[in-house]
């Protein structure tokens, strides 16, 4: 019985430390006013049944393709101009950019 309450103590514990702390450690790109308002726009505007198939066989949705499309326009913005690139979703897009780069050499 011990066990029990103890482990329940420390999942409480846990769970309080992931949903305060998780915010704080998202994407610095996530948090841009652009990048938000980019996505809004593009949810605004998204209809699940034109998402092509390919898409929606990996679980594809409004909001990944309004988010993927968003960090991409937004980076490929912010290489163009020179400036640093930033992360999004966890993820830096800097594959696209150097092939771009690459193929317009």
């Amino acid at each position: 019985l011990l066990y029990t309450i103890k482990f329940e103590m420390v999942l409480k514990f846990l769970v309080v430390v992931c949903l305060t702390i998780l915010p704080v450690l998202s994407s610095y790109g996530d948090q841009t006013h652009e990048y938000r308002e980019c996505v809004t726009d593009k949810m605004r505007s998204c209809d699940y049944h034109d998402l092509d198939m390919s898409l929606k066989i990996f679980g594809w949705d409004c909001l990944g393709d309004s988010q993927y499309n968003c960090a991409m326009e937004i980076t490929e913005k912010r290489a163009s101009l020179g400036k640093p690139l930033l992360q999004y979703n966890g993820r830096v897009f800097h594959f696209k950019i150097a092939s771009t780069l690459m193929l317009n050499y």
